[in-house]
């Protein structure tokens, strides 16, 4: 057995080879005994036909059928020969049979890509700074009202307003106003001013009073094609079997006490409430940042991958999207939209293999000692010894030093890239 011809695209080695018929006789010798065991014919018992009448009478048919076989048992041997390193099942093509001549066929070899690092470290990314305005104190302390409100329902004489809480029943209509059939609804709660059942849908129903039934249109941005959108119009039929008064609190000193004792004053309450936003606020930050870096450092670099491992990654997104749509998306879409992520992903797990070997980064048992330490302060009724113990060795150690890996290399990226400061809203970064 001989390579003929060793070629390669991205990530595919293509190997052509070539077995002559001398060193493919023992293998149909193979076939021959194994044919004889299972044949009976005139004159002789199952498996005492004469080797000679097999390879006379069946010779071809045995020959071709062992090709398969031979292919098989003879592929680890030219993965060695090749000096390749597969990191996915192999596969075959082109396979040319000359019957005594010959046996040539393409063995297809995928291995872990090639690619030199760029400079990481002169690469840019965004890093986002929330600016926490009053007007978002305010918001949260809205909430923090809503929760401490008095809330009564409402007489039948009076009519929804403010933030009155409304239970309705709903029919849609059409544009025209007409009923549309198996879109009805019932005892659907939400809070005035909010618009919840459509742009402008409020003032349409300010007043309406209990068991009122009021006709109000609205409409909805929708896109029939790429790049295009068009005004819907429809409306509902609306009809309150429930309206709950809602009293808010004024804030004031008593109020702030009111949600929590250690506060003495509103300026605490603000304080702190600000405080906790910010925190939030970073929190949210610094997991967009971990997604920018890692899409900068991707998009920095450009290689092939293995097409079957890139097949069974997105072949895994494929399944938990379907599981989650309740195969309400066709397949082909689905498969479509998620291409781009299973590559990204695929090729930020190589990326992130050669960074963390080239860095040499790595997990001590100071680090790993350090990690179980702080999550025990974290995690209520969580024993440290029992903690030590349990990842002491083994997969789950393994598991603990593959996410304390990852966790430096993200921190050494950080450090290491140019960081662009960039004030954002708070409700982009909370998208």
């Amino acid at each position: 057995m001989k390579i003929l011809e060793k070629t390669q695209e991205g990530a595919v080695v293509k190997a052509r080879v070539e077995m002559t018929d001398e060193e493919l006789q023992p293998y149909f010798e193979k076939a021959y005994k194994k044919t004889q065991k299972n044949i009976e014919l005139p004159g002789f018992r199952k498996g005492k036909v004469p080797l000679s009448m097999i390879i006379k009478r069946f010779g071809p048919a045995v020959r071709a059928e062992a090709l398969e076989d031979i292919i098989t048992e003879v592929y680890p041997k030219i993965v060695d020969e090749s000096g390749e390193k597969p990191i996915a099942p192999g596969d075959v093509e082109e396979p040319d049979y000359q019957d005594g001549e010959y046996l040539r066929f393409t063995a297809i070899m995928e291995i872990k890509p090639e690619f030199e690092l760029v400079d990481w470290k002169a690469l840019e990314v965004k890093m986002e700074v929330a600016d926490v305005t009053d007007d978002d104190i305010n918001t949260h302390l809205d909430y923090m009202r809503k929760d401490k409100a008095i809330v009564s329902e409402a007489q039948d004489d009076q009519g929804a307003d403010g933030v009155d809480r409304l239970t309705v029943n709903l029919q849609q209509l059409d544009e025209n106003g007409v009923e549309v059939i198996g879109k009805s609804f019932k005892d659907i709660t939400f809070e005035f001013g909010t618009d919840y059942l459509g742009p402008n849908t409020d003032e349409q129903l300010k007043g309406i009073k209990k068991e009122e039934t009021r006709k109000i249109m609205t409409e909805r941005h929708i896109h029939p094609e790429e790049g295009e959108h068009v005004d819907e119009k429809y409306g509902w039929e609306v009809t309150p079997t429930k309206i709950e008064k809602v009293e808010l609190p004024e804030l004031d000193d008593d109020f702030a006490v009111q949600v929590d004792e250690k506060y003495e004053s509103m300026d605490d309450l603000r304080a702190a409430v600000r405080s906790d936003i910010e925190a939030y606020a970073k929190y949210h930050v610094d997991q967009r940042m971990a997604d920018r870096i890692l899409n900068t450092v991707v998009d920095a670099h450009d290689f092939a991958l293995p097409p079957t491992l890139l097949e069974e990654t997105l072949g895994r997104m494929l399944e938990r999207q379907k599981e989650e749509s309740q195969n309400m998306i066709p397949e082909d879409t689905l498969r479509e939209n998620l291409k781009p992520y299973a590559e990204r992903q695929l090729k930020w797990f190589f990326l992130e293999q050669k960074l963390i070997e080239e860095l040499k980064v790595e997990a001590t048992d100071e680090d790993i000692e350090k990690h179980l330490e702080i999550r025990a302060e974290q995690v209520k009724d969580t024993d440290l010894e029992s903690l030590k113990l349990m990842f002491k060795a083994g997969e789950r150690r393994e598991m603990l030093a593959n996410e304390i890996v990852k966790g430096k290399l993200m921190d050494e990226l950080r450090n290491g890239m140019k960081l662009v400061e960039e004030k954002v809203a708070l409700k982009d970064v909370l998208q």
